[in-house]
């Protein structure tokens, strides 16, 4: 067994187009060899991504108009969207990606 390398092995030697280069440089390198053929290709293990929507807003209103008469009210809201595991530690999808807030 063993490797092949396509662009090296390419009989019009064009090598891969720089859009292809850009796309493979920007895909995260196999971090899991127990998967596949052990030479040639990977896997990957992540983190499930999650999406929290979160609501964050407190207003307090507290008011005595006399030792009879008084009035409070109390309101929350807010917003946030986090991608990524933030249950567990906040671990992000990739080991070189972080979480988006």
């Amino acid at each position: 067994m063993g490797s092949y390398d396509i662009a090296a092995n390419d009989p019009a030697h064009l090598g891969l187009e720089p859009q292809i280069q850009a796309i493979l440089g920007r895909t995260p390198l196999p971090n899991n060899f127990a998967v596949g053929d052990g030479l040639n290709t990977a896997g990957y293990s992540f983190q499930a991504n999650q999406l929290e929507k979160q609501i964050d807003w407190t207003l307090k209103i507290d008011h005595n108009f006399n030792s009879k008469n008084s009035i409070f009210g109390r309101w929350a809201q807010g917003h946030q969207n986090t991608e990524g595991d933030v249950v567990n530690a906040g671990s992000a999808p990739f080991p070189t990606s972080p979480d988006i807030v």
